[in-house]
């Protein structure tokens, strides 16, 4: 191998590793219109996610450095990946967040409407049920009043008219 393949392999090498960079922005990207398109309520849920993206990201670079740079960790590549990964955030990044986000929005905004009217619809059958089986409840222990009431009323009519012979 000449001077100049080699000179040209490691620009292949170094326009992989950028490609790389770009390809794990876009990644994170997606991540990011997840996250707008499906509201997260609590911290953790996006940290899962974060550590789920860096082990992807980490199989993805090993296997980037293994293939390419033979196994052994060259400097150029991680800035290449680094310059790949600026490069496409302030290129592309920035409005495919935005616009990926408002499309899949626009596109899924009459499913939710759906779901939240079935979510509401299931809410109000449910208070309904629950509703109506406390009011069995307190009917039984009217019923189970009234009896004790009955039976003491009887009772009692009964030792008054044993007490008047």
């Amino acid at each position: 191998m000449n001077v100049s393949e080699f000179i040209e392999a490691e620009w292949s090498i170094c326009l992989v590793a950028a490609y790389m960079g770009m390809v794990l922005a876009f990644e994170y990207d997606c991540i990011r219109v997840f996250r707008r398109v499906i509201r997260h309520k609590r911290v953790w849920t996006m940290s899962v996610e974060d550590i789920l993206y860096w082990i992807v990201a980490a199989f993805q670079v090993f296997g980037l450095i293994y293939e390419q740079g033979d196994g052994v960790v060259r400097g150029f590549l991680i800035v290449m990946m680094l310059l790949g990964a600026v490069l496409y955030r302030y290129a592309f990044g920035r409005h495919f967040v935005v616009y990926a986000a408002k499309i899949i929005n626009f596109v899924l905004r009459p499913l939710k409407n759906v779901l939240r009217s079935v979510t509401m619809f299931i809410k109000k059958k449910k208070v309904a049920i629950v509703n109506s089986h406390r009011e069995k409840q307190a009917l039984r222990k009217l019923r189970k009043t009234a009896k004790k009431r009955s039976k003491d009323n009887e009772s009692g009519v009964e030792k008054r008219e044993g007490t008047k012979i």
